[in-house]
C-alpha cells in the first residue's frame, strides 16, 4: 500500500513538472496543451481508482492534485524566469500568483478521487469512459460557457488555438468509441 501511494505520489508530481516544463511560457501548440483541464481532472480522478473506499479515494485524489499542482509550479518557477532575484522567492511568486489553481484543487481533487474509487468499487476497472466523457466534455463546457453571455466573464473562450481542443473533443470520441467496441476483460 505504501509504495503503492509513492508511486502515486511521484508521477502526480512528475505529472505537473512535466507539463509546466513542455508547456513553456509562450504560445503554440505545447501550451495549448498544457493549458488543457481535463488531464488535471485525470490526475485525481485516475488514482483515486485505487481505493473501493470514497473517503480515502477524495484523499488520495486530493493529495495527487496538490502534488501535481506543487511539481507544475516549482517547475514554473525553475523556467519562467519568478527565480530571477532567488529561488526561494520565485517559488513564493510562482504559488502565491497562482494560489487559485489550489483553491480549485481542493475541490476538483477530492470530488474526482471520489469518484474514481466510487467507479471502480462498482466493480469495473475499465476507465476509458470517464476519461472519454471529461475529454469530450471540456472543449464542450468551453463553447456553452461561451455562448451564454451571462457566464462568459467566467472564463469563457478558447484560452488558445481552437484546433487543440477540438484535437481533445476527438480524442475523448475515439477512447468513448473504443470502451465501446473494445470486448471486456473475461468475455469472447
Amino acid at each position: 500500500m505504501l509504495r503503492r501511494l509513492a508511486l502515486i505520489s511521484a508521477l502526480a508530481f512528475a505529472f505537473g513538472f512535466a507539463v509546466a516544463a513542455l508547456k513553456g511560457q509562450g504560445g503554440g501548440l505545447l501550451d495549448g496543451v498544457g493549458n488543457l483541464s481535463a488531464p488535471w481532472l485525470l490526475v485525481a480522478f485516475l488514482p483515486g481508482l485505487q481505493s473501493r473506499s470514497i473517503a480515502k479515494g477524495a484523499l488520495i485524489g486530493l493529495a495527487a492534485t496538490m502534488l501535481a499542482l506543487a511539481g507544475f509550479y516549482l517547475a514554473v518557477a525553475l523556467t519562467a524566469g519568478y527565480g530571477l532575484h532567488s529561488l526561494p522567492a520565485g517559488v513564493e511568486l510562482a504559488f502565491g500568483a497562482n494560489r487559485r489553481y489550489f483553491a480549485a484543487g481542493l475541490l476538483s481533487g477530492p470530488v474526482f478521487g471520489a469518484v474514481g474509487s466510487w467507479w471502480s468499487s462498482r466493480g469495473t476497472y475499465r476507465a476509458a469512459p470517464v476519461i472519454g466523457l471529461l475529454l469530450l466534455g471540456e472543449p464542450l463546457v468551453i463553447v456553452l460557457v461561451s455562448g451564454v453571455h451571462a457566464l462568459s466573464r467566467y472564463g469563457g473562450g478558447w484560452q488558445s488555438d481552437p484546433g487543440v481542443y477540438i484535437a481533445e473533443f476527438l480524442v475523448g470520441a475515439v477512447v468513448l468509441l473504443a470502451a465501446r467496441l473494445l470486448p471486456r476483460r473475461g468475455t469472447a
